[in-house]
């Protein structure tokens, strides 16, 4: 009787193992259907991940061609852009010469405006095959627009070059590429801002310092206001740049002397990064002057490319306050100072370490606006110029080599040779002239000669060899303050009206061929007007030499020059040079020199030191911008206020 309850119980809970295993199927199915789904979703999440990803890529592809058909319409067409035409800015009148903002780009018309236009181009898509795993095509628009003086100074903190005949910038452009990549019918964008800009590289008219492949590439103790862009050393252990004691480089004109700061172009102000305060209508009072210095250096890998001791620097700290400007005396009165941080530093493969050891001696005295990060940008590194053994097309004529004076295997004045084939020599100079007599007193010193203004003649570097000299200029002596002027030669007769590039001027070449070659300058010597001089000697200061070059033996020199050697440059005493220099090594000593960066307005005829291009198109940092919209309620994307 006792087991009747239970067995009650025990008949009432039939069925339920049944249902609890349905129970359990239902659960496990809806898991798995759940799990499934979950896949389904993170697939096509996968998918959509990779196709926003490929149109990233196809309008970075748009960007990379805006990029080369700027450089193909800086470099007149040219892919190696080895004979360029200046930048309008640097030239008056109907000179030839190329912009971004002469209303064409690369053949195709472009009004410079102040709006992005659409460049018109051919083809622009992308098949399957060429853009991985997920079925669907890609295409790219390329937007661009011309930015004003003010607008780069200001808004992005960028000197720029402005075009002659507008307020727009030669070398300066805004591209905007927008890719679009569809999958099933369904497109989806992207749109990526740059700031493009084209740089003269390691021709003569680069400005700053170019240093070739040796040990210690540039060492010593001196401050170098400009840029400084070293080739790389052949294998460690070397340096490209090794600065110790209170050197440094600079990216701004504070200390220079005012003698020399009244002859020379002011540097263009700019906002310095971080001060929102400043805007174009006050730049002039909160802005800071900038030479837009960058440092490169392309080698040694995983070994100190870069090493600075004691007080050395590079840059200084970046903007703290309106109220508290760097650096604040840069020679103007009203002026917030100058820009403390270089505008880009580039070394070898960039800084790969915490502490920066691999690439770097002193990384904590670095100061530049793109960080310590970033890697050597020239892709392949660049050839150091030179004078003789690469090939040079001027006009319709191509030498096989731009100057070999001097150097063993060469014939002076042949087809061999550009410059001798088109320069005055000084050999021909007449016995007893004032010309002779200079360059007497040019090449071993001596007595300086009496006051003379003599005609010299030279061939016009666009004609082919064996012209006769169909070129004038005048070479004048003046004795009360030792005055060495190149000057005009106008209606049969030599002016005192100095030669000017800019003004459309031919410089006179002139080979100092007689004696040793050499080109000596007393502390006393002020030059004016422009020319163009190589000499065949060697240990002399020249304008282009392929031997040594010795700058200074007096202190407080003053040497307003643009400088090529294709061995080794020192500087022995408190010397300014101002300009730009080019050598394999550069040696500065220990008294600590002056080297003032001033960009070359123009060498007039079209060659540079082979095999050197003469312009670079690049990316501005930190200007890449991916272009979105501000809020997630926005229709339109921005990248750049006012744009």
């Amino acid at each position: 009787m006792l087991f009747r309850p239970l067995e009650r119980v025990v008949r009432s809970e039939r069925g339920s193992i049944l249902l609890i295993s349905m129970i359990l199927v239902a659960v496990m199915t809806l898991l798995g259907a759940a799990l499934f789904n979950l896949g389904v979703v993170d697939a096509r999440w996968g998918i959509i991940g990779e196709v926003d990803y490929k149109a990233l890529e196809v309008a970075q592809a748009g960007v990379e061609r805006a990029l080369h058909l700027l450089y193909l319409d800086i470099c007149h067409g040219a892919t190696d852009c080895t004979a360029p035409r200046p930048l309008c800015g640097w030239v008056t009148g109907a000179t030839p010469c190329v912009s971004w903002a002469d209303g064409d780009i690369n053949g195709t018309a472009f009004p410079a405006v102040s709006t992005f236009t659409s460049l018109t181009l051919g083809s622009n898509d992308f098949s399957t095959a060429k853009l991985g795993e997920v079925a669907g095509t890609g295409s790219y628009t390329i937007k661009l627009r011309n930015l004003t003086v003010s607008e780069a100074n200001a808004n992005f903190s960028v000197p720029c070059q402005k075009n002659n005949v507008n307020s727009f910038c030669d070398n300066l452009m805004l591209v905007r590429a927008t890719g679009t990549y569809t999958v099933g019918g369904i497109p989806t964008t992207r749109t990526i801002q740059v700031l493009a800009r084209t740089q003269a590289t390691q021709s003569l008219s680069s400005g700053g310092i170019v240093a070739g492949t040796a040990g210690q590439s540039i060492h010593g103790n001196v401050i170098i206001a400009g840029s400084v862009h070293a080739l790389g050393c052949s294998s460690p252990p070397c340096f490209d740049l090794c600065l110790g004691g209170t050197s440094g480089v600079q990216n701004h004109y504070g200390g220079m002397p005012g003698a020399i700061r009244n002859l020379i172009p002011i540097p263009q102000m700019v906002c310095q990064p971080g001060n929102t305060s400043c805007t174009a209508a006050n730049i002039s009072t909160t802005g800071v002057e900038t030479l837009g210095g960058i440092v490169r250096a392309a080698a040694p890998v995983n070994s100190p490319a870069l090493s600075l001791s004691g007080n050395a620097y590079i840059g200084d700290k970046g903007y703290s306050s309106p109220s508290s400007p760097p650096n604040s005396n840069c020679g103007e009165s009203g002026s917030a100072g100058c820009k403390p941080t270089i505008d880009a530093l580039y070394i070898a493969n960039g800084c790969q370490t915490a502490d920066c050891s691999d690439n770097f001696v002193g990384a904590s005295h670095i100061f530049s606006d793109n960080g310590l990060t970033n890697a050597y940008d020239v892709n392949p590194v660049p050839d150091f110029p030179a004078l003789k053994g690469y090939s040079v097309t001027v006009g319709d004529t191509t030498y096989q080599n731009y100057a070999c004076a001097g150097v063993a295997g060469c014939t002076d004045g042949s087809t061999q040779d550009f410059f001798g084939s088109h320069a005055y020599w000084a050999s021909t100079a007449a016995l007893g002239s004032g010309l002779q007599q200079l360059f007497t007193y040019w090449d071993s010193g001596g007595s300086a000669p009496a006051d003379f203004n003599e005609r010299i003649t030279f061939v016009d570097p666009q004609s082919p060899p064996g012209t006769s000299p169909n070129k004038n200029a005048c070479i004048q002596w003046v004795t009360t303050g030792n005055k060495l002027r190149f000057v005009r030669y106008t209606g049969g007769s030599c002016t005192t009206t100095p030669l000017s590039v800019v003004a459309g001027d031919t410089p006179p070449l002139i080979y100092l061929n007689r004696g040793g070659g050499n080109f000596n300058v007393g502390s006393s010597i002020t030059y004016e007007g422009a020319a163009v001089i190589v000499a065949r000697g060697t240990n002399w200061l020249s304008i282009l030499t392929p031997g040594t070059m010795s700058l200074g033996s007096s202190p407080h020199l003053q040497i307003f020059a643009f400088l090529y050697s294709g061995a080794a440059m020192s500087i022995d005493k408190q010397t300014h040079v101002v300009g730009s220099a080019m050598a394999r090594t550069f040696d500065m000593g220990t008294n600590v020199p002056n080297f003032w960066q001033v960009e070359n307005p123009w060498l007039s005829f079209p060659p540079q030191p082979a095999p050197a291009q003469a312009y670079r198109v690049k990316p501005v940092p930190p200007w890449w911008r991916e272009c979105v919209p501000a809020t997630p309620a926005d229709t339109a994307i921005k990248c750049w206020t006012g744009a």
